[in-house]
């Protein structure tokens, strides 16, 4: 079992002031060439130290704003605690455990194990109140790895090293390295204690992405030593093992799902600076109340905003009166498979023009004024999955996107995502005839997502033809008015089964309505 680190002893000078210039920088109070240094050095870390380096913890938690900068630290010390972290974080199978524990190799898989463990605490985070918004706090997360052989009772016959690295959601999708070789040959030596300080220094320079006003290099770094950096590309996802600088993250994430080398990948917009560009997660992790959009945006319009907006507010009015009045904003994922059950997968292309559409809707509502479609007020990403059918969508949410480890599985059994789906899809879900036309078939599906927590908000639709009792169409009902299809008939042939009921939320046409819809789009070429 992994070890958390618990300091009692003061840091050494030069680890103290490092860790000092850390939490200042992070929280804005230092000027670095007219510029608060906390636009680029905003970050919420989880630290996982294996073996030497475990000074870097004690030096930032013993130091006064700690919190604003620490999401944990843990030391991983025995082989077993290192291949468990790993393995429960996600970032590699049991098969292809790193051959070298202190290598270039370790450090990154740590690295990113703790960027996962950083996503999964800022994601179950009850401080996140108000306008905070989840994709954007995923932003500053940042996760250190370490690995080191130093010195030890018996002499050692290879280098003292360490290895250092950096993992974060950059929109290069990489992590920063940071080589040391100490010199085990110094007259007189250092003690093991004083090689500890010098990769705890090597951890805390990291975290200053190199730039520590010179403390390392002055009193820490001996003779030759120096540091060696380099940045090592990583893929969208765990399961994309090879390197390449070829393809975008966005395409190489949207490629993983097409060949199904893994069930879901997360994207969400960059905030810098409204940029276009998308942030693609290694780890897909969403909040337990996240809102799930299913669709295949052909093409992405502001009626699909509009919709999950409604549906963000019905289910902020639920959880507000029955608990807390400051409940937070729930996130939003739009959802889209690129496998159909009777149809060709979608090609990596129009995925990827897909995706633009979101973010050319973006650009497009920057000075809209109608503020019900824009995108922007809602906290969003994409989720790109495998998974055509609602059952296995459940069982990608949650087993794949689920916050979970050992602190907190206890209570999170159950998920707590909320579909929103349009009255055409609320129909076929409870059509026994995509169950083997069984109605015992569809009401146990039902219940089983239902036991799992999920449940469902469903938006109307205007029908413009009303079929009239001879089959025939009428374009007008007894207001001459397209009729508003919003699934009550649907959900009251469900009455006998009162239970299955209580899992669908109907919007009224005052809740939502919007004239427009992707097909009609396309046939006029235009979004």
């Amino acid at each position: 079992m992994s070890t958390s680190s618990t300091p009692t002893s003061k840091a050494p000078p030069a680890l103290e002031r490092l860790a000092q210039l850390i939490i200042e920088r992070n929280s804005g109070k230092i000027i670095v060439g007219g510029v608060l240094a906390a636009n680029q050095s905003k970050k919420s870390v989880s630290l996982a130290i294996a073996g030497g380096g475990s000074g870097a913890i004690s030096s930032l938690v013993s130091t006064p704003g700690a919190s604003s900068v620490v999401l944990e630290g843990i030391v991983t010390y025995h082989r077993q605690s290192f291949e468990e972290y790993l393995l429960n974080h996600k970032v590699l199978q049991s098969s292809s455990l790193p051959s070298n524990y202190v290598s270039k190799e370790a450090a990154i898989l740590l690295s990113r194990a703790a960027l996962h463990r950083s996503l999964q605490i800022i994601a179950s985070s009850s401080d996140r109140t108000g306008g905070a918004k989840l994709f954007d706090a995923y932003q500053s997360c940042v996760g250190v790895g370490c690995t080191s052989a130093l010195r030890s009772s018996t002499a050692k016959k290879g280098e003292h090293r360490c290895h250092v690295a950096i993992s974060s959601l950059s929109a290069s999708n990489s992590s920063r390295l940071y080589s040391c070789v100490l010199d085990k040959h110094l007259d007189p030596p250092r003690t093991r204690a004083q090689e500890e300080e010098v990769v705890s220094g090597i951890v805390l320079h990291a975290l200053m992405d190199g730039n520590d006003e010179g403390i390392l290099r002055e009193e820490l770094l001996m003779g030759s030593e120096h540091v060696s950096t380099d940045t090592i590309s990583t893929q969208a996802t765990a399961a994309l093992a090879t390197e390449t600088s070829a393809t975008s993250d966005v395409e190489r994430a949207i490629q993983s799902i097409h060949d199904k080398e893994c069930r879901a990948v997360l994207l969400f917009p960059s905030m810098e600076g409204g940029n276009g560009e998308m942030l693609v997660s290694p780890h897909p992790i969403l909040p337990n109340d996240c809102i799930v959009f299913p669709g295949s945006f052909n093409p992405v319009h502001s009626g699909h905003v509009m919709l999950a907006k409604a549906a963000v507010a019905k289910v902020l009015q639920t959880k507000n009166s029955n608990s807390n009045p400051k409940q937070k904003q729930p996130s939003v994922v739009f959802e889209m498979s690129m496998h159909n059950v009777d149809k060709p997968p979608i090609s990596v292309d129009d995925a990827r023009r897909r995706i633009e559409g979101f973010m050319a809707l973006l650009k497009e509502q920057q000075h809209d004024q109608d503020t019900n479609s824009l995108i922007q007020k809602l906290d969003w990403g994409i989720l790109l999955t495998t998974s055509p059918m609602f059952a296995e969508k459940v069982e990608v949410l949650l087993q794949d996107c689920r916050i979970s480890s050992s602190a907190t599985d206890s209570h999170l059994q159950k998920g707590t995502f909320t579909f929103v789906i349009g009255t055409d899809t609320f129909i076929r879900i409870i059509n026994p005839k995509y169950y083997n036309n069984s109605m015992e078939h569809m009401l146990k599906a039902l219940q089983d997502m239902q036991n799992r927590g999920i449940t469902f908000v469903v938006g109307g639709r205007v029908q413009q033809n009303v079929p009239t009792d001879n089959g025939e169409n009428d374009n007008t009902n007894a207001s001459n008015l397209p009729l508003f299809l919003g699934g009550q008939r649907e959900l009251d042939s469900l009455s006998h089964e009162s239970n299955v009921k209580q899992m669908f939320t109907l919007l009224t046409e005052d809740d939502f309505r919007v004239d427009i819809s992707s097909s009609e789009i396309r046939k006029k070429g235009k979004r």
